[in-house]
């Protein structure tokens, strides 16, 4: 029997209202406390325990937990502030993609699935091919809705919406709406991924710069944290904080003294954003006593956080669908005086740039700055074309576009994106 399934198995046998700890169950069980971390969160899960703020985690009786994998109607009417004009009756139902419909219905109906959420303009064609493909519809621009539409949506059960708000800043709302709900469902937390102290390797305060180079021949590493003779973490040591000093020099005086550090159990998001902010290649991790455990790197919170879907960085075009990006008939939508929608080329513009980083092998950007220079009016034309260029670095990347629409260039786009 694994040590994990042991802890299961001991926590099931606790009386219901029994406290019980990490540190508890690694000593009684005679495991590390991120095995018995892990075993907790688990248990957690399946409800055979629970944590409160003030009183710690807790055995209870056994019950379900629900944790929502989708976005419902009604929160999109929260989000958006959006009018429930007709289908009151499908509010409560869920949907886990949106669609932007702006392209011809023979162009949409190939990417149309029944249960989701499609955002169009004021086209009635568009607005019937929706509904009658099962799905909500989400107006933008504020336009009235005729009343065959309205008896069409109440009919079927299925939502109409009306915003105000363009394309562009709804499917902003509803994409940060999906990545939030995607961190709730799938939190993973320092415990999951940290490498043991003794795996990654560490120094002694009184070590001296030359068992720094010894250990840094060994595990081919420049960075590892420093601990007293108690084990509690003191600092880190680079190869930067000893290149310049006598080779029998302690490393308690050229460390970098009260590094930040983690605990077992922070969330990866959290941590990643804290280590892209301020450029930390790996954070030390200890226990509530500040006693060193291990560490975590960059890449492993950044591979962890890909894992799970959950990257909060860029924006997750595996959740928002642009299949308008392919079609040759281009865009739909178009402004108040029938001119391409400037919002609409913004969202096609910062979806192909993550695309072509993707596509270069660079998963984890940034887009820092995105600018872009009209140089046409966006008259209504019959095809889009938008030609990229990347130059690509070692810390940054420049992805420039020359936007056409009829073979006239009409915009150029540059984006500056930072890898992670």
């Amino acid at each position: 029997m694994s040590k994990h399934q042991e802890i299961l198995d001991y926590l099931t046998q606790l009386e219901v209202g029994k406290r019980i700890s990490v540190r508890g169950i690694a000593n009684r069980l005679q495991v590390s406390e991120g095995t018995a971390y892990r075993a907790i969160k688990e248990a957690e899960n399946r409800g055979l325990v629970e944590t409160h703020h003030r009183s710690g985690t807790v055995r209870i009786d056994r019950q379900a937990k629900f944790f929502p994998s989708q976005l419902r109607f009604a929160d999109v009417v929260a989000i958006t502030g959006a009018e429930v004009v007709a289908g009151q009756a499908g509010l409560s139902g869920r949907f886990n993609q949106f669609l932007i419909g702006a392209m011809t219905t023979e162009g949409l109906n190939k990417y149309l699935k029944p249960g989701n959420l499609v955002i169009v303009g004021d086209r009635e064609d568009i607005q019937s091919l929706v509904l009658e493909s099962g799905n909500a519809l989400l107006v933008t621009g504020g336009y009235s809705i005729s009343e065959k539409m309205k008896a069409l949506s109440n009919s079927l059960g299925l939502p109409l919406l009306v915003s105000s708000h363009d394309t562009f800043t709804l499917a902003s709302l509803i994409n940060q709406a999906f990545i939030k709900q995607n961190l709730l469902m799938k939190t993973c937390h320092v415990a999951d991924i940290y490498q043991s102290k003794k795996t990654y390797g560490y120094l002694h305060e009184t070590d001296r710069i030359t068992d720094y180079f010894q250990l840094q021949k060994t595990t081919k590493r420049v960075r590892f944290p420093v601990v007293n003779q108690e084990g509690n973490l003191v600092g880190v040591v680079s190869l930067r904080d000893v290149m310049a000093s006598p080779q029998e020099a302690f490393l308690k005086t050229v460390m970098t003294k009260y590094p930040v550090c983690v605990e077992l159990e922070d969330s990866l998001a959290s941590i990643g954003q804290l280590m892209v902010a301020e450029d930390f290649a790996f954070l030390p991790v200890v226990d509530d006593k500040g006693l060193l455990l291990g560490l975590v790197t960059r890449k492993q919170v950044m591979d962890s956080l890909d894992w799970t879907g959950s990257v909060p960085f860029v924006s997750s075009h595996s959740v928002v669908d642009f299949p308008w990006l392919q079609e040759k008939d281009g865009f739909s939508l178009f402004d108040s005086v029938r001119e391409w929608s400037k919002a609409t080329l913004l969202l096609a513009v910062n979806d192909l740039a993550e695309k072509i980083m993707e596509d270069a092998g660079k998963k984890h950007i940034i887009i820092e700055q995105m600018m872009i220079y009209w140089l046409e009016e966006m008259k209504q034309g019959s095809k889009l074309f938008i030609q990229p260029h990347l130059s690509m670095a070692t810390r940054q990347d420049i992805i420039e576009l020359s936007i056409f629409i009829d073979e006239t260039l009409v915009a150029k786009a540059m984006i500056t994106s930072k890898v992670t």
